[in-house]
């Protein structure tokens, strides 16, 4: 799939394949976003009740652990189900070690709009900062983590599982494995390797 800029500016609004700089630039931005949102909410937070202070760590993890199902989701239905996100993630399966990625400004818009103003605007700052904190903290890690299954090699037995899991999602025909960071919601919604296998099995 062609992915340079030669179409109308109407049929490809932004630029999905960037250079090495650009992409490496974007992780980085993510890194330390995430990392200067935990600093200010642990300096914010110095100054409040204790039960506040539980409640924002309980409403951060809350966050990091509802980013895992909205991966899943995202990635199941909209990235392999709604166009014209489905073409543009096609490219990716395509060529897996081509940096490709949605810019930086697309996802941050979708983010401020979809999960940051919605928590501060619907429960208390010292919740919903929290939370929001929690998701993208949790998309950031999601970010190096698909960035290293596909473009270094990976030591540990947690990360080669990743990447093995992340190799079977990107075989052709298949629909398996839409977690990246955890097979937790492929388990609960019946997409892992292992159920897809013994059912295809059972049919036989």
């Amino acid at each position: 799939m062609n992915l340079s800029n030669d179409k109308p500016w109407w049929r490809q609004p932004f630029k999905l394949e960037h250079s090495r700089w650009a992409y490496m630039a974007d992780l980085w931005f993510y890194a330390v976003a995430s990392l200067a949102w935990v600093i200010g909410m642990v300096v914010r937070a110095w100054s409040w009740p204790v039960s506040w202070q539980l409640g924002s760590l309980g409403a951060f993890v809350l966050g990091v652990l509802s980013w895992t199902l909205l991966e899943y989701g995202i990635h199941r239905f909209v990235f392999h189900g709604v166009q014209p996100f489905q073409r543009w993630h096609h490219a990716h399966h395509e060529r897996p070690r081509a940096l490709i990625a949605s810019p930086t400004l697309l996802s941050l818009l979708i983010f401020m709009v979809c999960v940051a103003w919605p928590a501060y605007r619907w429960t208390p700052a010292w919740m919903g900062l929290s939370l929001a904190g929690g998701v993208f903290t949790g998309s950031a890690a999601y970010s190096w983590l698909h960035h290293h299954i596909h473009q270094n090699r990976m030591k540990g037995s947690w990360m080669m599982n990743c990447k093995i899991r992340h190799a079977l999602h990107h075989r052709p025909g298949v629909g398996v494995c839409y977690g990246v960071t955890t097979p937790l919601w492929d388990k609960v919604f019946n997409t892992a390797w292992d159920v897809q296998r013994s059912r295809s099995s059972g049919s036989d």
